[in-house]
């Protein structure tokens, strides 16, 4: 399940008539449940992976069928519920799809196939990291929380958020400060001298996203 940018839930019910995929959404408070057009052939859908949001706003995933031979990714439209864009796995990039999309800061797509894949020389492999560029844009990295959420020049701030690898700027208050990326959800960053209340801002490829609370300096 994934919370898109308008507030919404957005899952998936594996094996819907024992056949197909039902994705769904439904409003944080557990009302408003909505259901989507069925995706998929007469056969079992299994190896659902988790929805994602892409930077182009359709929620991305990949699936296998038992009549499909290879797997398929799919965006689906969070305002229609349709398929707008799909790329079925062909044996040479990989085959069974079975981890989560995931979209690097180059807006390309990435993740892991159970089988296929071609090694050095032609050779079949038996698995593979696939990679799509769907031609989407960078992502923008967005800023969940910080803590602590107060402190003087030095003071290391944790920064909470999604899409943090490849930053290229993070400024407290508008005075640019040394971090450090520590993966695509946190980066440790510490009070510039210069710095006064306001908010955190992280720049990356995309532009840059302000915090919604201030970082208070005494």
């Amino acid at each position: 399940m994934v919370q898109a940018s308008n507030g919404r839930l957005y899952g998936a019910l594996s094996s819907y008539h024992f056949d197909q995929v039902q994705f769904y959404e439904i409003n944080a408070s557990g009302t408003a449940f909505e259901e989507f057009p069925e995706i998929g052939t007469l056969s079992v859908v299994f190896n659902v992976s988790t929805l994602i949001q892409a930077s182009d706003g359709n929620l991305w995933t990949d699936f296998t069928e038992t009549s499909a031979t290879n797997g398929t990714l799919i965006a689906i439209s969070p305002t229609t519920g349709t398929v707008v864009h799909q790329f079925d796995f062909d044996g040479a990039n990989g085959t069974t799809p079975e981890a989560s999309v995931v979209q690097a800061a180059d807006g390309k797509l990435y993740g892991t196939a159970g089988g296929g894949g071609v090694v050095s020389g032609g050779q079949q492999a038996s698995g593979t990291v696939w990679v799509l560029d769907a031609g989407l844009p960078a992502p923008r990295a967005a800023i969940a929380a910080f803590t602590p959420s107060s402190g003087a020049a030095g003071t290391k701030v944790l920064i909470r958020g999604s899409h943090l690898i490849g930053t290229k700027e993070v400024t407290f208050n508008g005075v640019s400060a040394p971090f450090t990326v520590l993966n695509t959800n946190f980066i440790s960053a510490a009070v510039p001298q210069t710095a006064t209340t306001g908010p955190i801002a992280v720049t990356n490829e995309a532009g840059t996203t302000v915090s919604s609370g201030n970082f208070v300096v005494p």
